[in-house]
């Protein structure tokens, strides 16, 4: 993962933050490597849980707070953290600055992961996202309805929360929002402002709409 000039004094000025960070989560000899970068940006809500990433560090193979994308100004804008849970990263990751991170589940990135802003990753169950997924910008995943709800007989109706499975290679436009219990094939493409509330069987496909649906098959990616 190659940086520019702009992101090295990003992550300078955070550089306590990333110290903090590492040592907290880590081993002192995993923690020197400095295996994740975190902006000034980040603010910690709950810094507590377990972090599991893979054996072969690299430094920064993780950045928390990334970019710049002038669709969010990233210097008025949090990225918060805040973990009582499980959070594993599967490889290299981009979390791109403004995006929302509460876990009280487990919440698992695929390697060569990467968000766009403010997105919102939010699981008291399980959220699984593949291999080289790209989700952009505020984008809402949830595994969870957060409260019960009730027939006039006092019968509770609804299972609360429900792990979510992202497949490898999928690629979430902007303003999705995936919903508790959803399964997406590989290699999928979610249309921009999609609600998806069911899951979605097969691969290549374009899905999309409230609530999303099949549009088109035999699509695919083009690789960045």
């Amino acid at each position: 993962m190659k940086f520019s000039f702009n992101e090295i004094y990003w992550y300078v000025r955070g550089a306590w933050k990333t110290i903090r960070f590492n040592l907290h989560y880590f081993n002192l000899l995993k923690a020197i490597r400095m295996p994740v970068l975190v902006s000034p940006r980040v603010r910690f809500i709950n810094l507590h849980g377990a972090v599991v990433i893979p054996n072969n560090i690299k430094f920064g193979m993780i950045r928390l707070g990334h970019g710049n994308d002038p669709v969010s100004d990233r210097e008025h804008t949090y990225t918060l953290w805040s973990n009582t849970g499980s959070i594993e990263f599967k490889g290299t990751a981009r979390i791109t600055h403004g995006c929302k991170i509460r876990c009280n589940g487990k919440i698992v990135f695929g390697s060569d992961f990467i968000s766009g802003p403010e997105c919102y990753f939010v699981s008291r169950s399980s959220i699984s996202i593949g291999d080289r997924a790209r989700i952009s910008w505020n984008t809402q995943i949830c595994d969870s309805d957060f409260h019960a709800i009730e027939d006039l007989q006092g019968n509770q109706i609804n299972t609360i929360n429900k792990p979510i499975i992202i497949g490898h290679g999928v690629w979430i436009g902007n303003h999705v929002k995936i919903c508790k219990g959803v399964v997406i094939g590989n290699f999928n493409i979610v249309a921009q402002s999609s609600v998806v509330t069911k899951s979605i069987s097969g691969e290549n496909q374009i899905i999309g709409g409230f609530p999303a649906k099949f549009i088109k098959g035999n699509a695919r990616r083009i690789r960045d």
